[in-house]
């Protein structure tokens, strides 16, 4: 057996070396270890094993060694067929040196799909296999045949609809041209400068700004044919922006197009690929033969039998008398001693409130780990009031009679468990939906295994915990709970009603509309068949006095609590609300009693109606406060543009789903975005490797250190230490970087990092890594400054600053916030060249951020003219003359003072505004045409209000 190791540890020896030696199990039964090359292909691999194979037992058992392909397990611990067999050694990603030869699958391409899938969204699809609900079995199914649908559809499309799906033009919401850019259109004319592919000829080319690339392609083409001498189809070309995968395509005008007014904003002329479309995309889709009514398939059958009006029963039509109730069985698992005594505390909860008294069982004594009641539960809430997302809470207790205080986090804060002369010491707690997905009524034996409490939980004022999970601990040597849920002498599924059935329900309860003037005349409280108070379904009639109390109750701050005097006239006036003051919609659904089916058909008959709100309050609905199904598709018809994270645990199998679905709806998107996951997983360690090293070398410093302190010779060479540690310490810097750049030059981590899309900006391809402009910063997470070469001669080389160890997203907000201001005052006409860089989080404490090139801190500038450091800050003419000195010509320097003037401006606004600290000049860059840009971004919760000081270089009357 061959040494185990990790095969991308870049730490191990097993990387560097040129050879690896590897397992090969054969189908035969027989194990061969053998040294091969890296960098050798799978195919020849192959054909040197099966030569080898000949020196050992049972090889007249094989096959042919085309009937087999190798099979490994990935760093996704999944297994994989690995059937492109001119793929190299070191590019499998081998979990441990081991290859197996199996017979090759009807089924290659759908498990090579799957593997890819699992490495795409950093989850294997063998954790869904193993969730064995039908509601998660459901989604997958018919989220799958959903998205193959649609990919189906769009494949049929025409060239153009398909183009615009892969590469969806960048184009402005607004069709009129800002102010601020008509100043730069001489006669609304623009001059573009064309590259024509594999010619090597440019031409200039001046269109109106309002030409639409359709009909932009005929002088081009024309003007190609006569000064090349090639005749063309202008309906077979179309333009590329160079160095970005992105096209002028589309019915748009051509000043709509974002590249193309970010480039008269800089009153440069844009730079265009004249581009054939059979190199973007195949031609036209070939027409797809109806097949022969007798070859259709039929559909598949569903995996389950969704309830119906026939074979179910209503919730809200069963005996009005019934209560909800169950026979507690018994507790299994418990690692308590003997004669123990115990008890389990149950409730039904809605959100966090409850929606009955809170039951305890009778005190039952542990024996051999187990314990019994077989005791029948009844709750004081009548079974058509169960509400469609009611939780049933569980809470297991020991029973301790001495005077003890055991102290727990509450959602209040921290109390007391104790009960009379007793204290009850949580053990453990497991909640369970009373409604399946499909809103059929739990029923039956019921077996659920326990989460053990732990020091975060937050328990309710019942001291139970109805925010946990509802799922159950996947452990199943964990506590387990053992009951059975009545049935109810129903031989049918009792579902929860229809939409139709709720609907006709608020119809029956709504009663006439009545006038009224006056609050305290709808504290008037009817009473239903059930003998409790409830809020009457009455509509009113308001005038405007009444108009502006209500708005006084809607208005009191959220965190104020309403009373029950309060909650009954919002409710009375929940029309008012509606029409008059929609964002109140918190507030209305606050004073719904949720253990009324009444009001609940009320509520979801009004939801129908009600407008949709801004993001900004529809985002309330989504907290647990909410948990109504109805509610919750009300706040997601108002978010549709939102989106989520996907490494945060408590999500990530429900995120993990929908991407699944998504990755079979677009398959042609999986290649890039497979080549940014390996970038990714190549810089991570390139980190990890260059984090290492430093650590070594620090620990080294340390040891050194203690040394000289124990020795009085020091006290005389202290001079000649101090520059003998400098130049240790540049040495050893540049050791690291030059062993940083050897893992770049590596072949492996060479062909990674080379030719995939930019993660910062989907539109642009990223070359080679320039190895020797690569290098690592300073600072304490050693972040790499990453510099490509671009796939065009014509564009600009690329800067990336790969950092880990920080959280980017705050970073991420900061300049969304800014970009967002950005385009309110570009909308207004305002352009104030706020150069916003990009940023993306892509993981736990890691992401990229894009690098500011040709700048410079203020501080460094004033530093550079001036003979003294402590007069530096008060340098008057010093940003001017460096900024003349970068722009020499007198054109440009112009520019550049209009630069900074308006970046000036409205970065002082900005982060003024944001409440951004550190505004000194070592945090503020200049770049070499004027830009102004912060350096360091943070918003904290105490934001500065600090006003804005203008030093005196920038006062400068010059400027």
């Amino acid at each position: 057996m061959a040494p185990t190791f990790q095969m991308f540890s870049v730490l191990g020896e097993e990387l560097s070396q040129p050879k690896w030696v590897v397992d090969f199990l054969l189908p035969n039964g027989i194990m061969i270890t053998h040294t091969v090359d890296k960098e050798a292909s799978l195919a020849f691999i192959k054909e040197e094993l099966w030569k080898k194979a000949q020196e050992y037992p049972l090889h007249a058992k094989l096959k042919s060694k085309n009937s087999y392909l190798f099979s490994c397990i990935n760093q996704m611990a999944a297994r994989v067929q690995l059937e492109d067999e001119n793929l190299r050694l070191c590019d499998v990603g081998l979990f441990q040196p081991m290859l197996k030869l199996d017979e090759k699958k009807k089924d290659n391409e759908e498990n090579q799909l799957k593997s890819e899938i699992s490495t795409l969204i950093g989850k294997s699809l063998r954790d869904f296999d193993a969730l064995k609900g039908v509601e998660v079995s459901n989604f997958r199914e018919n989220k799958k045949k959903m998205c193959q649908t649609i990919a189906k559809e769009r494949d049929k499309q025409p060239w153009l609809v398909r183009v615009m799906c892969l590469y969806p033009p960048d184009v402005m919401d607004s069709e009129n041209i800002p102010k601020y850019l008509i100043g730069g259109l001489s006669d609304h004319i623009i001059h573009l400068r064309v590259l024509v592919k594999n010619a090597a000829a440019k031409f200039k080319f001046h269109m109106r700004f309002d030409i639409k690339p359709s009909e932009l392609m005929v002088p081009i083409v024309q003007k190609l044919s006569k000064n090349l001498g090639i005749s063309a189809d202008p309906d077979n070309y179309c333009l590329k922006v160079v160095g970005r995968q992105e096209y002028i395509i589309g019915d748009y005008p051509l000043h709509r197009f974002t590249y193309v007014r970010s480039c008269l904003a800089r009153a440069e002329d844009p730079q265009l690929i004249l581009t054939e479309k059979v190199d973007i995309l195949e031609g036209e889709p070939p027409s797809i033969p109806k097949k022969k009514q007798n070859n259709v398939k039929p559909p598949p059958k569903p995996l389950f039998n969704e309830p119906s009006a026939s074979n179910a029963k209503c919730l809200w039509k069963v005996d009005e008398n019934l209560k909800f109730q169950f026979q507690l069985q018994s507790v299994s698992n418990i690692s308590l001693p003997d004669t123990t005594k115990v008890v389990l505390r149950v409730c039904l909860y809605h959100g966090l409130e409850s929606t009955c008294s809170v039951i305890n069982s009778q005190e039952a004594i542990v024996k051999d780990g187990v314990v019994s009641w077989n005791q029948q539960l009844v709750f004081d809430l009548h079974l058509q009031d169960l509400p469609r997302m009611a939780r049933l809470c569980f809470l297991l207790y020991s029973v301790s009679y001495k005077r003890k205080e055991r102290k727990c986090s509450t959602l209040t804060g921290t109390r007391v468990i104790k009960e009379g002369k007793q204290g009850l010491w949580p053990l453990a707690w497991v909640n369970m939906p009373v409604f399946d997905f499909q809103g059929v009524l739990h029923t039956g034996s019921q077996i659920l295994y326990m989460w053990l409490l732990a020091d975060d939980d937050c328990l309710s004022e019942s001291a139970l915990n109805p925010i946990g999970t509802v799922e159950c601990n996947p452990d199943t040597d964990a506590i387990q709970l053992c009951f059975e849920l009545s049935k109810y002498k129903i031989d049918m599924p009792i579902c929860f009603p229809t939409l139709d059935t709720v609907l006709e329900v608020a119809a029956q309860n709504t009663k006439t509309i009545k006038p009224i003037s006056d609050v305290k005349s709808l504290y008037a409280v009817d009473t239903r068949t059930h003998g409790r108070a409830a809020v009457s379904s009455t509509l009113f009639q308001v005038d405007d006095k009444l108009k502006e109390q209500l708005r006084l109750y809607i208005d009191k701050d959220p965190l104020f609590d309403l009373s029950e005097n309060d909650k009954m006239v919002i409710w009375k006036l929940r029309r008012e609300c509606l029409e008059y003051f929609p964002y109140s919609l918190p507030k209305v659904l606050n004073c719904v009693q949720w253990d009324d089916h009444i009001q609940v058909a009320l509520m979801h008959a009004l939801l129908q109606i009600w407008k949709e709100l801004p993001p900004e309050h529809a985002l309330e609905l989504l907290d647990f406060r909410y948990p109504d199904m109805e509610v919750r598709r009300f706040a997601v018809r108002c978010l549709h543009n939102l989106s989520s994270e996907m490494y945060v645990p408590s999500v990530s199998v429900r995120f993990g789903l929908i991407l699944e679905a998504y990755c079979y709806g677009n398959r042609k998107h999986l290649k890039a975005l497979t080549k940014q996951v390996e970038a990714l997983k190549r810089m991570r360690l390139i980190n990890d490797s260059v984090k290492h090293m430093t650590n070594v070398t620090r620990e080294k410093k340390i040891h050194n250190l203690k040394k000289k302190q124990e020795s009085e010779i020091c006290k005389f060479t202290k001079t000649s230490n101090v520059v003998e540690t400098l130049t240790k310490e540049k040495r050893e810097r540049e050791n690291v970087r030059d062993e940083m750049r050897k893992l770049l030059a590596n072949n492996l981590f060479m062909e990674s990092l080379s030719n995939f899309t930019s993660i910062l900006d989907p539109g642009c391809i990223l070359g080679e890594p320039r190895v020797n402009d690569c290098k690592i910063m300073d600072s304490k997470m050693k972040p790499l400054w990453m510099v490509w070469s671009p796939p065009e001669n014509m564009a600009e080389p690329q800067f990336v600053l790969f950092k880990k160890g920080d959280d980017l997203r705050q970073d991420m907000l900061t300049l969304q916030i800014l970009r967002v201001m950005d385009d309110i005052w570009k909308q207004e006409g305002l352009d104030l060249r706020l150069n916003v860089y990009k940023c993306m989080s892509t993981g736990h404490n890691e992401g990229m951020i894009g690098i500011v090139t040709k700048a410079n801190t203020i501080a460094n500038i004033q530093k550079e003219y001036t003979d003294s450091k402590f007069r530096s800050a008060f340098s008057k003419n010093c940003l001017y003359e460096w900024l003349n000195k970068k722009n020499p010509e007198q054109p440009m320097f112009e520019k550049a003072l209009t630069e900074f003037i308006h970046s000036c401006a409205g970065c002082c606004v900005a982060t003024y505004v944001l409440g951004i600290g550190d505004r000194h000049s070592d945090n503020i860059l200049l770049c070499e045409n004027g830009q102004v840009n912060r350096y360091k971004r943070e918003i904290t919760i105490k934001r500065v209000r600090v006003k804005t000081t203008i030093s005196h270089s920038t006062q400068n009357s010059n400027i």
